[in-house]
């Protein structure tokens, strides 16, 4: 049988392939030093290794450079198609969701473009995986740097979240408060179940890095806020745990969420997976998912509705109410306008003062509960007699109610209330605290509360049920 003649194009494309060929010894000898040293990084990764590296082409070694450079990735095809000719389904490591749920992540924008110095990256380049990937790996003073990232973790994070492009997330002057994501590095361990977890596959040591609160490959923006408890999207596709409740004061039962559930998570989950018996706790830690238990006879409404729904709706701020769930970042959050519970300047990390301590002190209209809490009503004695009336501690024909004793006494929230929930006591109520109540109790009327101020005298409360 006779050949069939070559078209032109077919002979001009054979002569580059061959030229291509031949200029392969040349330009190894060509580049710099650290393509050499690339090479032994390469073999190291899961790109590269020779015994489970990539395979796609099933005549060629595996982990060797044809899977990825051959001519199906010549013609100016945009890396991150390239990635997506093996990187299309969710991965079974859980990290990565897939490319359909990538392309809807903020990092899969048309602006995310990397942007450090000494490799700026295009604008056409924007959302393309080797803005955080070397798909060669990359090795610096301690090692490998894992999942072929270009850097480690935080600072690839910081990258971008340092201001420009992205919200600067660091410790500001002033913000001692922070979770220990830029002091620790390298012991996040995709999959895990959680710091010091009594489960199989727990790290081994407690730490809070981005990628425990953040998938970058899953992230988004929030065109419209959503509603507590579901969690923001800059949440999406992390690990977690949800509850099952039983009795009041009882810790729930446990299931672990991995970042491979696409269900909608919920904010109160993700948290829980440290700050709860679900792992192992720090001495004098609260097991938060003891207090948000909504068979408690008060909690802040967290997990789902309040159980007080008679709080007077002139008794809020603007657009909180007695019906409104709330997310744990609500509270927890930097006092910069950053949102999330990143760095503060005040103790747990939260986004306005709040103290916790005993003793009497002034009390001011910028203080976190006022947030929420109409401060008119609850802290200012001289806002009148139809604000003061809305709190439900104002005892008929007596002035002693919370204006009097936040604003003339100076106690603050902490001296009466707990701040999370309480199994046994309504309305929050917190019993036992210096400068606050001995003893609560209820009654037909409401309940009778005696205190540590003036031991010998109890109130009567106008607390219906």
């Amino acid at each position: 049988m006779r050949p069939v003649p070559l078209t032109e194009r077919a002979r001009c494309a054979r002569s580059v392939r061959r030229a291509a060929a031949l200029a392969v010894p040349l330009l190894a000898a060509l580049l710099p030093v650290r393509t050499v040293a690339a090479k032994s990084v390469y073999a190291q990764t899961r790109h590269g290794d020779p015994a489970s590296g990539v395979l796609r082409v099933p005549t060629a070694p595996r982990g060797g450079c044809l899977h990825c450079h051959d001519s199906r990735s010549s013609g100016g095809r945009r890396e991150k198609v390239r990635c997506q000719e093996c990187h299309s389904a969710p991965s079974q490591l859980g990290v990565f969701p897939g490319a359909g749920a990538y392309a809807r992540s903020v990092h899969a924008s048309p602006w995310s473009v990397w942007p450090e110095t000494d490799r700026r990256r295009k604008p056409r380049d924007g959302g393309d995986c080797a803005n955080c990937h070397d798909p060669h790996g990359e090795r610096d003073a301690a090692g490998l740097v894992p999942a072929l990232t270009r850097v480690r973790e935080e600072a690839l994070c910081l990258g971008c979240h340092d201001g420009s492009p992205a919200r600067d997330v660091r410790p500001q002057p002033g913000q001692v408060y922070a979770h220990p994501w830029a002091a620790i590095s390298g012991q996040h361990v995709v999959g895990e179940r959680g710091p010091d977890a009594p489960q199989p596959g727990a790290s081994a040591a407690r730490h809070a890095e981005c990628v425990d609160c953040h998938n970058p490959h899953a992230a988004r923006r929030d065109a419209v806020r959503p509603l507590a408890p579901e969690a923001p999207g800059a949440l999406l596709g992390v690990a977690r745990v949800r509850v099952s409740n039983g009795a009041p004061g009882t810790a729930p039962t446990y299931s672990f969420a991995g970042p491979d559930d696409t269900s909608q998570p919920r904010e109160y989950e993700l948290c829980f997976r440290c700050h709860s018996s679900y792992a192992v706790q720090r001495p004098g830690a609260k097991d938060l998912a003891v207090a948000f238990n909504p068979s408690n006879a008060s909690t802040h409404p967290v997990e789902g509705r309040g159980s007080n729904p008679g709080i007077a709706l002139g008794a809020f701020t603007s657009g909180w109410s007695a019906d409104r769930t709330v997310l744990c970042s609500d509270c927890h959050a930097g006092d910069t306008g950053v949102r999330g519970p990143h760095a503060s300047s005040h103790r747990y990390l939260l986004k306005a003062r709040y103290v916790a301590e005993p003793g009497r002190r002034a009390v001011s209209a910028d203080d976190l509960c006022f947030g929420c809490h109409a401060y008119g009503t609850y802290a200012d004695a001289a806002s009148g007699p139809a604000a003061l009336s809305l709190s439900r501690f104002n005892p008929p024909n007596s002035a002693a109610g919370h204006a009097y004793h936040v604003a003339a006494q100076g106690l603050g929230c902490y001296a009466c209330h707990e701040t999370h929930g309480s199994p046994s006591t309504p309305n929050l109520i917190a019993v036992g605290r210096p400068s606050g109540l001995v003893a609560f109790s209820r009654d037909a009327a409401g309940g009778t509360c005696t205190s540590s101020c003036h031991a010998q005298k109890a109130y009567g409360l106008n607390y219906p049920r």
